[in-house]
């Protein structure tokens, strides 16, 4: 089980202003699909590629559970909605959108790279994305697909632990080149990985608190566990960042850096928030990693985007903590989504 980009911070908020929930009961999906005519060749192409997921898309593609999009414009002409980022302020970030049509289906949203090409009368003749673009988005919206479908990829420890691992290199070193004083001791480094760590398996993949601390101590990141346990509030207390007084206004992502800030006194509440925190999380990963910072769909999409190298994210930087970590996550994961 994982969580949703709609669980986010960032979109309940945007909801409460623009009204998302009320928009999905206008808008039908299906006037935003791009044409099979329009890509069938060049997704046939994609059996050229030497990638592990080439005809798990190609199937997912015919058989209608990934629906390739474009939610800026429609070729119905009977549409009303229009452009759903102009109209509705829906996210661009969100990439793909899961719908149920008596099963999970995925549309996968490729406006951000790719547009419709027409005549000077205006009739559609070709959809304009690179092709190796065209398969790596749709790849991702699979991806996306298994996650929401297959337990044992989801619900997996090991892939639970090793998601947490590199989410904490991304994020824990934001938080380490916000407050440098945390890593002038081993001891505070391993806390600050610990917390990110937990963090991430209990707000992303709804691990109990026992079980995210078991895992966290696990990792070969955490240094000095006995020291860290001996020391840390939020091992010792009954803190929790799924415990909230008030769930409509608070957040996990609220409750991780209050409890940052109890853990290392030395940070000031009014100088490290919720939204301080995704402000440089935004700026070392462009705008499009906005939801990435408290989601599993948008952060695994980031993972595998940023790993193709495709230019949706700062993708050096990605592959730099990719290779931290000792082990090919984007490669696992693909691998895991094909069934192996």
């Amino acid at each position: 089980m994982i969580n949703k980009i709609s669980d986010s911070k960032y979109f309940q908020l945007a909801n409460k202003k623009y009204g998302y929930d009320k928009m999905f009961e206008k808008v039908d999906f299906n006037d935003y699909i791009i044409p099979y005519n329009l890509i069938e060749d060049r997704l046939y192409a994609f059996k050229g590629y030497k990638y592990p997921l080439v005809q798990q898309v190609i199937d997912a593609v015919s058989n209608k559970i990934l629906i390739p999009s474009d939610f800026s414009v429609s070729t119905n002409v009977k549409c009303k909605t229009g452009n759903l980022y102009t109209n509705f302020k829906l996210p661009r970030q969100m990439f793909n959108l899961t719908g149920y049509v008596n099963k999970p289906i995925i549309y996968s949203d490729l406006s951000t790279k790719g547009k419709y090409m027409t005549t000077p009368q205006g009739v559609v003749t070709y959809y304009d994305i690179p092709d190796i673009i065209l398969y790596h988005m749709l790849s991702g919206g699979y991806i996306q697909y298994k996650l929401v479908t297959d337990p044992s990829i989801s619900q997996s420890k090991e892939f639970i632990f090793k998601i947490a691992q590199l989410y904490t290199h991304i994020v824990g070193k934001i938080i380490d080149n916000l407050f440098p004083i945390i890593s002038t001791t081993k001891i505070g480094s391993s806390k600050l990985t610990m917390l990110t760590m937990c963090y991430c398996m209990q707000s992303m993949f709804f691990l109990t608190k026992e079980e995210a601390l078991s895992l966290a101590f696990k990792s070969k990141f955490v240094e000095f566990p006995e020291e860290v346990a001996s020391e840390s509030l939020y091992y010792q207390s009954d803190l929790d960042f799924m415990k909230f007084d008030d769930p409509t206004i608070q957040y996990p992502i609220d409750n991780f850096t209050n409890i940052i800030c109890k853990e290392f006194t030395f940070i000031d509440p009014k100088a490290f928030n919720s939204n301080m925190l995704s402000l440089a999380f935004k700026r070392r990963l462009q705008d499009n990693s906005i939801f990435a910072l408290e989601t599993a769909p948008a952060f695994i999409h980031m993972i595998v985007m940023a790993n193709a190298s495709i230019g949706l994210y700062t993708d050096k930087m990605v592959q730099q903590y990719i290779q931290l970590c000792k082990f090919d996550i984007a490669k696992e994961i693909t691998l895991l989504a094909k069934g192996r």
